[in-house]
């Protein structure tokens, strides 16, 4: 016999295991994710206005529809998304999942009015509770002018050098870095309406290291750069609406399962200037472990480019998302003096001198 007790129960069970898609009770198996994606749809004004919606995954092998609809203002629907378990570990006694990002694109066309908004967005469910997460982002819709020539859709892919990391230290003193598998970079994104020349910043995308990278002792009055080779994809999509298509091109880094494909770090001579700044003060002898956690702003930018079909180049910027956290780890061989370690960007970009 149920009682009202072990029907709350029940109840609560099933809210916890199930989502709600199109008024209907879905069950999420524990590889899979479905985002509540609320989005505020207005133009330039402002002003709530409708449009065809369009949801991308931003794959490895360019951009793939995975929800269609129409919307006037503000808009909630729903998709499902891979949970890929990468690693786990441990720390403070708690057990702690790392899941691969999942990189979304949103578009919304208007017709009649010409209009046209896209945005970038990164779905970590690492940090979104399962089985249901709940994003929100405002698209601002654009007029764009006339196709006097349709493109060639598809994706493009090209590598680059991407700077993730600097530091500068000086006599005595030696830094290392370490990256965790499961650490991720934020990238930005860009896209335009296919016949304008601008590019605009639409959002970002994330990227997952695949592999665990750490340095030996680096000194010697001296900064240096690490940079990660990393996949960036240059895509043309179309958005079709009866008898017209919209087309826009965006540039995105992708995340693959072998990131960073490879790195390097270059060096140069530092003047022992120390900024201003965020700052540790560590006795001689001593060591410090920083986390490495970015911050709002982009530390870092990436001129990335396309030959084919077209010759393209954007400039993004590049931070990282705070956890897992990378660190870094300042030391000193003097016998007495202290060693400041300055650093903007969640230390990103830091300093280490004596005082």
């Amino acid at each position: 016999m149920w009682n009202k007790k072990k029907l709350g129960v029940l109840l609560a069970f099933l809210i916890g295991t199930a989502a709600v898609v199109a008024g209907v009770i879905k069950f999420v198996p524990d590889d899979r994710l479905v985002v509540n994606i609320n989005a505020q749809i207005v133009d330039e004004k402002g002003e709530a206005i409708s449009g065809k919606v369009v949801v991308f995954e931003l794959t490895e092998n360019g951009p793939k529809k995975i929800y269609e609809g129409y919307a006037h203002g503000t808009a909630t629907f729903s998709v499902a998304v891979k949970r890929e378990l990468v690693t786990m570990y441990v720390e403070n006694g708690k057990e702690m999942r790392i899941y691969k990002p999942v990189n979304l694109q949103i578009a919304v066309a208007n017709k009649e009015l010409k209009k046209l908004g896209v945005v970038n967005l990164a779905v970590d469910p690492t940090n979104e509770p399962h089985p249901v997460a709940l994003k929100s982002v405002k698209i601002v819709m654009r007029s764009v002018s006339e196709l006097k020539s349709e493109p060639v859709e598809g994706s493009w892919s090209t590598y680059k050098l991407t700077p993730v990391l600097s530091f500068a230290v000086w006599d005595d003193i030696q830094a290392r870095y370490l990256y965790p598998v499961g650490s991720k970079l934020k990238i930005e994104s860009k896209f335009r309406p296919w016949g304008s020349t601008t590019w605009v910043s639409n959002g970002y995308t994330e990227v997952e290291l695949d592999s665990g990278i750490s340095s030996p002792y680096l000194g010697g009055k001296k900064s240096y750069t690490v940079h990660f080779n990393l996949k960036y994809k240059y895509a043309i999509t179309e958005i079709e609406m009866d008898d017209y298509s919209f087309f826009y091109e965006n540039i995105y880094a992708v995340d693959t399962n072998y990131d960073p494909q490879h790195y390097t770090r270059t060096s140069a001579g530092w003047d022992g200037h120390l900024p201003s700044g965020e700052y540790y003060i560590t006795p001689a002898g001593d060591t410090r472990t920083i986390p490495i956690t970015g911050g709002s702003n982009y530390a870092f930018t990436v001129s990335v480019g396309f030959s084919y079909p077209y010759g393209v180049s954007a400039s993004l910027g590049v931070t990282k998302v705070p956890a897992p956290q990378a660190t870094l780890v300042v030391t000193s061989t003097g016998s007495s003096g202290y060693v400041k370690t300055v650093g903007s960007d969640g230390f990103l970009k830091s300093y280490s001198n004596w005082l």
